[in-house]
């Protein structure tokens, strides 16, 4: 698997347990980088959203 695939499969919903792709992220030092960037990303993005509600808006 190359870095393109590898970066496609992560972009999408693919299976997490996926022996290529896992296989290829224990040897490719960029594409681990840019999973835990995306997931950095994602944390922060949901912590933004995540916005409390005053108790009566409804």
């Amino acid at each position: 698997m190359d870095c393109a695939e590898a970066r496609r499969r992560l972009g999408g919903a693919t299976d997490p347990f996926d022996a290529a792709l896992l296989a290829h992220l224990r040897d490719c030092a960029r594409c681990a980088a840019a999973l835990v960037g995306d997931a950095t990303f994602e944390r922060a993005l949901a912590d933004a959203l995540a916005v409390p509600v005053p108790v009566g808006l409804a």
